[in-house]
Parts: C-alpha cells; sequence; structure tokens
C-alpha cells in the first residue's frame, strides 16, 4: 500500500477466512476532503429547516 491507495475487504461465508480486497488509487487528503464536504453541505441543504420562536 502507498500513502494514498484505497482498498476494502469484503467478508460472507465464501470469503470467511479470506477475505475478498478491492485495492486501487486512493484520492488523496486534499481531494477526500473536499468530496467530504461536499457531501455534509448536500446533506444539510436537504434537511428541513426548523424555526424557533
Amino acid at each position: 500500500m502507498q500513502g494514498s491507495d484505497g482498498f476494502f475487504e469484503i467478508y460472507s461465508e465464501s470469503y470467511a477466512a479470506h477475505p475478498l480486497v478491492i485495492k486501487g488509487a486512493g484520492a488523496g487528503k486534499a481531494v477526500t476532503a473536499r468530496g467530504l464536504l461536499s457531501d455534509i453541505i448536500k446533506i444539510a441543504k436537504s434537511c428541513p429547516v426548523v424555526t424557533y420562536k
């Protein structure tokens, strides 16, 4: 694994002892942070606005 590589493991009955691993190049810190912030903004915009009196 390199610094920005990403991977995940799939466990199932067929892959209990040795999970299926999918690995590839990751986006890196800056791109990941931008994507995360974008997702948070989308979620915030989709939430109903509540006002208190």
